[in-house]
Order: structure tokens, then C-alpha cells, then sequence
């Protein structure tokens, strides 16, 4: 009776491990400019609708993409998008357990004309190369020196890195 059982739970265990199979879905395609020429970098939105999740994804440097590990059904909008060109837009995308919706869409383009930016800083010191700490007398007085030594004062700039061991320690500046 007990082998009974155990084999009849063995079968169970066994056809519902079978059963789980491939449990959502995906989007792919490929992006082109009007020329046909690959648009690497292209963002694409896919937005599921009911529960408002997005998902983001971007071409490769042939222009396809995939934004996968979707769950099925839908409506989802997918918005494909790259500086420059008209976006593409597509609503009411309903997917299947499993399968993959492809788009390939030919992206044609647009002129933009783009804002000026304006940056000003008043505070420009030329003398200044690269970053600095500057550890004055005060500081140093009232730093914890716990081994005396100059890694105490080294550890105040986040560039530096102490690696101490038996021997003594080592400093590491960017």
C-alpha cells in the first residue's frame, strides 16, 4: 500500500513539473531608419496597461531588440523612439503564452531643432586640474589618529584606498 502511494505521488510530482512549461511571453523586432540602415540605441517602452508595470529596453548595434519576461494577455503600447526620427507608437497589444509579438518598424526622420543650453559658472578656477582634499591644521587636530601614521589623514579623501595587512599597510590613490 505505502508503494502504492509513493508511486502514485511520484507520477503526480511528475506530470505537474511537465506541466509548468513557458509561462510568459515576448517582444522583438528590429529597428531601420528610412534608408534601412540599423538604428543602434533606439529605445523602446513596453507598458503593460492594467497594471501600469514598464518595461525598457534598447537596440543593439544591428537593431534588434527583445524585451522578454512579459506576462501574456495585455493590452500593452509599445513606443519606439530615437533622436531625431518619428516615434512609433502601437496600443492595444495583446501577446500569447509563450510566443513573441514582433515589430519592425522603419523609424523615418525628422528635423529637430534643439534648445540652446547656456552653461555659466562663476566659480571656474583654472589653476584646479582634477579633484583634491584639503586637509588643514584644525582637521588634522582633530582627526582620530589610531595608528599615528599617514594613513590616518590619507582616509579622509574618498580617492584613496588602504589596504592593510601584517606588515604594515599599503595606499592606493586613484
Amino acid at each position: 500500500m505505502k508503494k502504492l502511494l509513493l508511486i502514485l505521488t511520484l507520477l503526480i510530482n511528475a506530470y505537474s513539473a511537465t506541466a509548468q512549461g513557458v509561462t510568459y511571453s515576448s517582444i522583438g523586432g528590429r529597428v531601420l531608419d528610412d534608408q534601412g540602415v540599423p538604428l543602434m540605441g533606439s529605445n523602446i517602452i513596453v507598458k503593460h496597461i492594467p497594471s501600469g508595470s514598464i518595461y525598457g529596453v534598447i537596440t543593439d548595434e544591428e537593431g534588434y531588440f527583445r524585451a522578454s519576461g512579459l506576462r501574456p494577455g495585455g493590452p500593452y503600447s509599445v513606443e519606439i523612439s530615437y533622436t531625431g526620427f518619428e516615434t512609433y507608437n502601437q496600443k492595444n497589444v495583446f501577446l500569447q503564452l509563450g510566443q513573441t509579438e514582433r515589430f519592425n518598424p522603419t523609424l523615418t526622420s525628422k528635423i529637430t531643432a534643439l534648445e540652446e543650453v547656456v552653461l555659466t559658472d562663476t566659480g571656474f578656477n583654472s589653476n584646479r586640474t582634477g579633484n583634491e582634499v584639503y586637509v588643514d591644521r584644525e582637521k588634522i587636530d582633530g582627526l582620530p589618529q589610531v595608528t599615528r601614521s599617514l594613513a590616518d589623514y590619507v582616509r579622509t579623501t574618498p580617492f584613496a584606498q588602504i589596504q592593510e595587512g601584517n606588515d604594515g599597510f599599503a595606499i592606493s590613490i586613484a
